[in-house]
């Protein structure tokens, strides 16, 4: 007999904990600090020290399209706990989203079982699941997403025994894991919309007043929840509408904050259109049998992709909020197949290639960080630019020395970011009387660096060094880089004086 734990078998748990730690150690690595981590990181750090929603790593990128309220407190208070704990740094920052992303394939495996998918293929979704390279991508990112996605993921798991127990525990937990999921990020909506257009059509065929009245209480809960914070931060839900969805100030390229994000571009990351095309062909299989319609978790699935599409400006990183549900309707569409004794080696050919495909991207990903480890080492960086810029400096410079900036005992802010450069330098050079520069060979944004440099003249004061690659993996980066893989390095760069 098969050894199980809180039923999920053994094996699975072994892949869990394996995974988990080899994640622990990379995530100090992989990827580089880049902006939405590190603006995220100072609303958390700025929460736990002042109890406000404000990034002060960049106090002018409300200037003209304020965004700092438009997430909730969920994920900020959450990094707080981190920081308060667990200190200040890179680690601390992802490590949250990391063992939510975790969570996800834990709650996908139970999702999977109570719709009635054999063990084995459930497994299956999480072994896939971990080794997705835009699932993976994210839970690395220092993002709130996985955080809101795991708390969708365990509404859905709590709604789907609800419709089996018809309880009110249950439906009580769908409305707070729901809400919280809001508080973390509104994007999350993409990933309600599925379910409750399924529920819909569930009360349409099976009308039960019980059932209504306990999803309406559950609906309550969710709108409560958020209208704590519509009131607490904006004053209102008019004050809400206004931040999110008014006529900014000055109108420069977007008519309001959500229209930087809301409208679908139907981007798709090469990584996802072999998922993309099994699904669209399990789709059709499920159709052609009639079982497209008759489960809960297949239909909210593709009302949720089909909701992502459409309302989700993707750029890679926000994919997380499709892949899960994609791989759900795979791995349904899977169990079915196995059912049909014509097509059930079918099953295993899609397993197979998947974890296959995934699997073959995350070695060769890993084989990479792991290469450039000695150059993504953030240890030696710290100690020289502590070495070079004196405690309780005003630095301003690229994202990716912000953690080590912060933890020389120094004030940061971006160089490149929030407002228009005028007004940016103005504040820089008059409010916050910048005193030193920090930048990679060559700056990220070589206009701004030397729209600064015009004023401050800058003074090289020191060289950032990391240990230099063999030839043989740079003329390998080169050649990923002709073909559109473009790898970071490290962190080498230049200190500069202001005079």
């Amino acid at each position: 007999m098969r050894k199980s734990i809180f039923g999920i078998p053994a094996w699975l748990w072994i892949f869990f904990i394996a995974s988990f730690f080899y994640h622990v150690l990379v995530l100090p690595i992989s990827p580089l600090p880049w902006f939405d981590e590190t603006y995220f990181a100072s609303m958390g750090l700025n929460f736990l020290e002042n109890g406000t929603f404000e990034a002060k790593i960049s106090p002018m990128a409300d200037f003209y399209y304020p965004q700092s309220k438009a997430y909730g407190p969920a994920y900020f208070m959450m990094l707080s706990l981190s920081y308060k704990f667990f200190d200040f740094g890179i680690l601390q920052t992802r490590l949250p989203g990391l063992i939510f992303g975790f969570v996800i394939a834990i709650t996908g495996f139970k999702i999977l079982k109570s719709s009635g998918v054999n063990e084995k293929f459930c497994s299956l979704f999480a072994v896939v699941l971990l080794l997705d390279p835009i699932f993976l991508q994210n839970i690395h990112s220092g993002r709130m997403d996985s955080m809101a996605l795991m708390f969708t993921f365990l509404g859905i798991l709590l709604l789907i025994q609800g419709l089996k127990k018809q309880d009110w525990l249950n439906f009580i937990g769908v409305g707070i894991s729901f809400g919280i999921a809001l508080l973390t990020t509104p994007r999350v909506a993409v990933s309600i919309i599925g379910p409750s257009i399924a529920l819909a059509f569930f009360f349409l065929f099976n009308p039960s007043k019980k059932l209504i009245f306990l999803y309406l209480f559950s609906v309550f809960l969710v709108v409560g929840l958020y209208s704590i914070w519509a009131f607490w931060a904006f004053g209102g839900f008019p004050e809400w509408y206004q931040y999110l969805f008014g006529q900014p100030k000055v109108k420069i390229e977007f008519n309001s904050m959500a229209d930087r994000y809301i409208s679908g571009n139907f981007y798709v990351p090469i990584f996802q259109i072999p998922a993309l095309i099994t699904v669209l062909l399990t789709i059709v299989y499920l159709f052609t049998y009639k079982r497209l319609f008759t489960s809960f978790i297949v239909f909210s699935s593709m009302m949720n992709m089909l909701a992502f599409f459409i309302l989700v400006k993707d750029t890679g990183i926000y994919s997380i909020f499709s892949m899960p549900f994609e791989y759900l309707i795979i791995i349904f569409g899977v169990n079915e197949l196995f059912k049909n004794t014509r097509l059930s080696k079918i099953s295993y050919l899609i397993i197979v290639s998947l974890i296959f495909l995934n699997g073959t991207i995350f070695l060769f990903k890993n084989t990479m960080i792991l290469a450039y480890s000695s150059s993504r080492n953030s240890v030696p960086v710290l100690a020289q630019i502590s070495k070079v810029i004196p405690k309780g400096s005003r630095v301003i410079g690229e994202e990716i020395y912000f953690y080590m900036v912060h933890k020389a005992g120094s004030e940061f802010q971006y160089l490149d970011r929030g407002a228009d450069s005028p007004n940016r330098r103005n504040y820089h050079e008059q409010v916050f009387d910048y005193q030193y520069v920090i930048s990679r060979n060559p700056p990220a944004s070589m206009a701004e660096f030397n729209y600064y440099n015009a004023t401050g003249k800058f003074k090289k004061v020191a060289k950032i060094c990391t240990p230099q690659p063999s030839k043989l993996l740079i003329s390998f980066r080169a050649f990923l880089a002709g073909l559109g893989f473009y790898f970071p390095t490290g962190y080498e760069g230049t200190i500069y004086l202001r005079q």
